[in-house]
């Protein structure tokens, strides 16, 4: 079948595969929680560790339910990361990211289901952890996690494509983009958020963080290409302190004059209100 030939090809570049629930024609998950299924055709049968190269054993079940979709396990397993962008926020990054030439156009990426968002498949990085949003419309998918890929089914009915010829380079990450993605991703510094870069930062006046109280501040700009993801992190790292929104957004204006150039007023706003949905405080 033609799933099973994709299957064959993703096995061929030595990636695990996971076989996913599907979404039945009334829109609900083919798994035991049905309608009530938030992730409906996107979790796999026995979760990620259950991801194989086994020839035989995927056949037999795609055999059984040729229904099936098929997944990709992230990290180390497969050799690649994902960073998933995702939404208008995600696109926008994205671009900004291609224009400044941390991610080439022609690399591997997969058009996710829903038509509003790619998979930017990238050498795997030890070190890296998993994160939901900790950068508006980025999502980071290693080991633990997986990606949904083509002949692959959408709740929506759109097939999950590759927005390349399949066998394109997997993105081989600058040392500096490597080390932004660890500084600010990384497990070691999952703790250390005030401290993340972005890349191509630029430093201006102390690179601490002023010691006095309530009105600490970060001392240090982005550069274009890292504005939004170095301000949410700032963002975050305040919110973790105990800043409320209308305190965040007065040190946004004080750190957005260090970028290069500034971020409009209004991307100040959203980043602020989208930290503020967390509880101020907790780290």
């Amino acid at each position: 079948t033609k799933k099973w030939g994709w299957v064959e090809l993703y096995l061929k570049r030595g990636w695990a595969v996971c076989l996913n629930y599907y979404v039945k024609p009334d829109g609900s998950c083919s798994c035991q929680d049905g309608v009530a299924c938030e992730k409906a055709g996107k979790h796999p049968m026995g979760g990620v560790p259950k991801a194989t190269r086994d020839r035989g054993e995927l056949g037999r079940k795609l055999r059984d339910n040729p229904a099936l979709n098929v997944g990709i396990a992230t990290g180390e397993i497969s050799g690649f990361d994902a960073l998933d962008f995702d939404g208008q926020a995600g696109i926008d990054l994205l671009k900004e990211w291609e224009n400044k030439g941390f991610i080439p156009t022609d690399c591997l990426r997969a058009i996710t289901g829903s038509r509003n968002g790619f998979h930017i498949l990238i050498e795997h990085i030890p070190g890296l952890s998993n994160a939901v949003k900790k950068i508006p419309g980025l999502d980071i998918k290693t080991t633990g996690g997986q990606i949904v890929v083509a002949p692959s089914v959408h709740i929506s009915g759109n097939q999950y494509e590759w927005g390349q010829k399949w066998t394109a380079p997997i993105l081989r990450p600058s040392a500096e983009f490597k080390e932004y993605l660890l500084s600010s991703f990384g497990k070691e510094n999952s703790e250390k958020t005030a401290k993340a870069s972005a890349p191509r930062h630029v430093l201006t006046g102390n690179d601490s963080p002023a010691a006095t109280g309530d009105q600490a501040r970060f001392r240090r700009g982005f550069s274009e290409g890292g504005r939004n993801a170095g301000l949410f992190t700032v963002a975050s790292a305040l919110r973790g302190g105990g800043y409320d929104q209308d305190q965040i957004i007065e040190e946004l204006k004080q750190r957005n004059t260090l970028c290069h150039p500034p971020l409009p007023e209004s991307e100040l706003f959203k980043i602020a209100n989208s930290v503020s949905r967390y509880p101020q405080g907790v780290k």
